[in-house]
């Protein structure tokens, strides 16, 4: 279900890969923590997380179950530009580009739904702190599904 989920994401945010604000989506498989030992990204790029933390099966079919996912999209820039009030303005503009980028996620994906998923709503957004020049925001959906993969 994981992989229809990333296909569900990638489609949503299609319109930012056609126009080159996104480079890259991926499953989040440390690339921003062991670039040494893993392929190199494009940035801008999104990395994608997904977790199950609530599932319970239904009660008239044990191979059904009622999922509660949580989809976590790491947003990273490479950013070389300062946002500090003492930056000329140009340059503090360019710095903060990678706000306007994060409100483009946010409304692509809230509450985006199909015939397979519920809405999915915007839970948490949060940057992360780094010292490689990475700017990283942390933006977690929830979404409900029914998962049939247990079924004959």
């Amino acid at each position: 279900m994981e992989e229809v989920l990333l296909n569900k994401v990638t489609t949503v945010l299609q319109p930012l890969i056609d126009s080159n604000n996104i480079k890259e989506i991926d499953f989040d498989y440390g690339q921003l923590e062991y670039y040494d030992t893993r392929p190199d990204l494009n940035f801008p790029a999104i990395l994608v997380e997904i977790d199950f933390p609530n599932t319970q099966s239904m009660s008239f079919d044990k191979t059904i179950q009622h999922v509660n996912a949580i989809i976590t999209l790491r947003i990273a820039l490479q950013v070389i530009d300062e946002s500090s009030t003492r930056t000329p303005i140009l340059r503090r503009n360019k710095a903060l580009e990678r706000f306007s980028l994060n409100k483009e996620v946010y409304k692509l994906m809230q509450s985006f739904t199909d015939d397979e998923t519920g809405y999915f709503d915007r839970i948490s957004q949060t940057q992360e702190k780094r010292v490689d020049g990475y700017k990283v925001t942390n933006m977690k959906f929830a979404v409900s599904f029914e998962d049939h993969t247990a079924e004959g």
